[in-house]
């Protein structure tokens, strides 16, 4: 949302998607009853390894709802009232308050996202020798949530996301 302060305590559902829409994560697989879970292969461990990561590198953060799926990551962020600033980032000063390319503003939704993916990115240039290629999209979607309602309807989406797998948007 435009002029929102991402920074501000508050949960925030993130869906991260690969770069092309690929299906790198692993395959969605059929158990009993029509549900259907997420076998992730050892590219989708490293991003789930990841994923749970931030809270140490954000101590003012704390994970909620998650999900890999083949091409997309979907997840909810809550961002507490703490002004502890990550560890393993650029130190900033703290007064700068607009997030811009290069600036990065402390405690914010962009900052934690473009760490994880620069964390998985450099992790996957490591594992396959390759130089400055990235597996994501050089954007993100994210939503703030306003109210329980919003609140269970997301998390009833993440949870059930791999059995509606093939009505999501994202998929082929």
């Amino acid at each position: 949302m435009c002029g929102y302060d991402y920074s501000q305590p508050n949960l925030y559902f993130i869906t991260i998607c690969t770069k092309n829409r690929k299906y790198l994560f692993g395959d969605i697989i059929e158990l009993e009853n029509e549900q259907y879970i997420m076998d992730l292969n050892e590219m989708g461990k490293l991003i789930e390894w990841h994923w749970f990561q931030i809270p140490i590198h954000f101590t003012y953060v704390k994970l909620q709802e998650f999900v890999i799926m083949q091409n997309q990551i979907h997840g909810i962020i809550e961002i507490m009232d703490d002004n502890v600033w990550a560890r393993h980032v650029v130190p900033i000063l703290k007064q700068q308050i607009n997030e811009k390319y290069g600036n990065p503003t402390k405690n914010s939704i962009p900052t934690i996202i473009r760490s994880f993916k620069g964390a998985v990115s450099r992790k996957l240039n490591r594992i396959y020798k390759t130089s400055r290629k990235t597996i994501c999209q050089r954007n993100y979607y994210e939503h703030i949530i306003r109210n329980d309602k919003s609140y269970q309807n997301i998390c009833d989406y993440i949870q059930n996301n791999p059995t509606r797998w093939e009505f999501d948007k994202y998929y082929r």
